[in-house]
Parts: structure tokens; sequence; C-alpha cells
């Protein structure tokens, strides 16, 4: 049976890139539109990061065409972008691989003219070993749910790494030498085991990006406040009960994530971040009139209880 034709979903990518509401607006059936969402909602957030940075939106539309030996070609099916959807590049999937076009589909549904992306980025690799064979280049690795119980060692032979995804496995430890790669800005540990951090993530100086969510932390590991360039921080699904007055030496702070802990309240210290825009505190047993009192001072941070 041949399978012809193209699957148009749309999603949204969050402010820490994770992917939100994917939705399949036309399918061809035969299980492709389930697997493009599955596929959609496995993205790392360092790709979601890229795509909202490069196109300037949060939301898109995205053409995944299947076909045997057929490219995509544009026709009246083609659905027309929503006012706030950028129209990503179509994903040609062939009976010889996975291509991508030169342009977008519908040019006239594209917000602005030349704004073309692709969903994958440059440099980015979703296994180790072909990183490892481009190791001088590799700049984002992916190891999402692969059940990994162990940091993989050889990791810390991509010294040009800038994002290291690891949603998803089973880590409980890092290495005391994570330190050794000493490019990376996002580091991305969602949804593993972790209690602590090695002493040496201290010096991951140029790191802007840090997701703990959804591990067993009981204490913020204070390694995280030396961190001086960190933009966003995710420690929500953790058994935080205290948020540390150290919390205020993270200046460069943008987003803080602090959902489905056990806090009770929050330090004065917090007031210290000026630049702060957004403060995720939903799930934790706080006060709701300390919360009104400080969603009063902090007028242009978007507090979300």
């Amino acid at each position: 049976m041949q399978i012809q034709g193209v699957v148009w979903v749309t999603f949204a990518i969050d402010s820490l890139g994770r992917p939100l509401d994917v939705v399949i607006s036309r399918d061809v059936g035969f299980g492709c539109g389930s697997e493009l969402v599955r596929v959609l909602k496995s993205l790392p957030a360092s790709t979601g990061k890229v795509l909202t940075k490069e196109t300037s939106s949060n939301k898109f539309l995205l053409p995944c065409h299947f076909g045997l030996g057929q490219r995509y070609m544009p026709s009246d099916a083609s659905i027309a972008a929503g006012p706030d959807e950028f129209v990503l590049k179509v994903v040609d999937i062939t009976a010889v691989g996975i291509e991508r076009t030169g342009s977008s589909p519908g040019g006239s549904s594209q917000p602005a003219a030349g704004r073309e992306f692709s969903i994958v980025a440059l440099d980015s690799y979703v296994s180790l070993s072909t990183a490892l064979k481009n190791k001088n280049t590799a700049k984002v690795l992916s190891l999402i749910d692969y059940g990994l119980t162990e940091f993989p060692g050889e990791i810390l032979e991509l010294r040009n790494l800038e994002y290291l995804d690891l949603d998803g496995n089973k880590l409980k430890i890092l290495p005391e030498d994570v330190d050794k790669l000493t490019r990376l800005t996002g580091l991305y540990l969602y949804d593993n085991d972790l209690h602590t951090l090695p002493a040496n993530v201290q010096h991951l100086r140029k790191l802007k990006a840090l997701s703990l969510a959804s591990n067993q932390f009981e204490n913020i590991p204070p390694e995280i406040f030396a961190l001086e360039k960190i933009e966003e921080l995710d420690l929500s699904g953790n058994r935080l009960q205290v948020l540390p007055p150290g919390i205020g030496a993270l200046k460069n702070l943008r987003i803080l994530a602090l959902n489905e802990n056990s806090l009770k309240s929050l330090p004065a210290e917090i007031l210290q971040l000026k630049k702060l825009e957004q403060l995720f505190i939903k799930g934790n047993p706080l006060n709701a009139d300390e919360v009104a009192k400080l969603k009063a001072i902090l007028k242009k941070v978007q507090v979300v209880f």
C-alpha cells in the first residue's frame, strides 16, 4: 500500500523551549499523523529555543509530506497559517529518506518574505556515535528517552557542544568533570533521578539555560548560584521546601520555574532579580495573600500561580 499526502500539524513552543498544543490539522491516515505528533512532543528544548529565536515566533504550522519517491509539490490543498503562525519548511519523507524542500509551501501564508526555517538545527545530533564522528563541529546533542542510567563519558569529548539534552532518562549523578564542556549554554535534564550536582557544575560559566525539572532534589544545589549568566532555570516537579536567599545572586535570570514543589514562602532576595520576566509557582502551598503582594511588587513580572 502506498501512502501519499501531507500531514499538517500546528504547535506552540513555551518559554522553556518545550512543545505545547500539538494538533493535527489534516491527516493522511495510516498512523502518519500520530507518529508526527509523537516526534514533535519529543522535540529537544534546545531546538525549540533555536526555532523561536530564529523565527521570532512561538506558534508554528508544519507540513510533513509522505510519499514513495515523490517529493512535495504545493497545491490548493495547502492550509493557510493563522495570523500568528509561522510556516515551517516542508519535511519530505520518501522511500529513500527524509529531505527538506528549499521553500515553504503556500508562499502567501508566510509571515514575511524570506523567512524560512527548518525544524532540524544544523550540527544537531540524536546519536552519540554520530556526534563523536563529528566531534569538532557537533553543537547540539539530544539523547531523549534513551533509558540511560549512567552519563556517557564520551560526551565530554564534544568540546564544542553548546546544547545537551538528556531529558527522560534515569541518571542519578553527573560526572565530576562535566565542566570540560566549557561552551555549554543549555543543559536539559528533565525527568531523571538526580538529587545532587557535582561541584564543578559551577564552572560552566557560559550556561544560560538549566532544566532540572522532575528530578529528586530536596534542596537547590548551591553550585547553581555561581552560574552568573543563567537566564532560565527550571526546578519544577522536585521536592523543594525552601528557596534559599542565594537565588538573588542570579542577576541575569529571566525565567524561574518552581511549579509543583513544597514551597511555603519565597525569600525577599527574589526582589533582587531585576531582569526577571516570568515566575512559575503553581502547585506550591504558598499563601494566596502573600502571592498577591508579590505580584503587586513585581509589576513587570508575569507571576503564574
